[in-house]
């Protein structure tokens, strides 16, 4: 028998793109809000998805990569 395959999408990349998704929503909607320009609020928000899902993807810690905590010396 083959062994099973890893999941496609983790918990953790879950988390991260759907508090990207919330911040992007947020700031587009002020954008929106603030200048009532449909195109500049879209870019707006996109930029704000791609910048805080990087910004999540660096604070929300792997639990696979344990980065040499507890490994035996």
């Amino acid at each position: 028998m083959s062994s099973p395959q890893p999941p496609l999408f983790t918990l953790r990349l879950a988390l991260i793109l759907l508090l990207a998704l919330v911040c992007g929503g947020i700031v587009g909607l002020l954008a929106w809000l603030a200048g009532d320009n449909i195109p500049a609020a879209i870019l707006a928000g996109l930029t704000a998805v791609g910048l805080s899902a990087i910004a999540f993807h660096n604070l929300i810690e792997d639990p696979s990569n344990d980065h040499g905590r507890g490994a035996p010396s």
